[in-house]
């Protein structure tokens, strides 16, 4: 006899079970995004002193990078440019 491949009823991830890491519910990802975009990047010209990170505007893995940047500099040693501007 053949024993079943298909996943009981037990084994089945119940919708009140816990996310696995990494997974962000519906709900929370526009949360997400609205905060991620509101980290405001600030231009060479804004800051003078500052080192400038020249970073790919039009890629969204740079751009999100560059955001995780701009939150982690506390003190305001970097300014930022991408590709793109004028």
């Amino acid at each position: 006899m053949v024993a079943s491949t298909l996943p009981n009823k037990s084994t089945l991830p119940n919708k009140n079970d816990a996310q696995p890491s990494g997974i962000v519910p519906a709900g929370d990802q526009a949360a997400t995004k609205a905060a991620s975009e509101a980290i405001r990047l600030p231009s060479p010209a804004e800051l003078p002193e500052a080192d400038v990170v020249i970073y790919d505007g039009h890629c969204k893995f740079c751009t999100g990078q560059v955001k995780n940047l701009a939150r982690w500099d506390g003190k305001g040693r970097l300014a930022f440019l991408s590709l793109h501007e004028p």
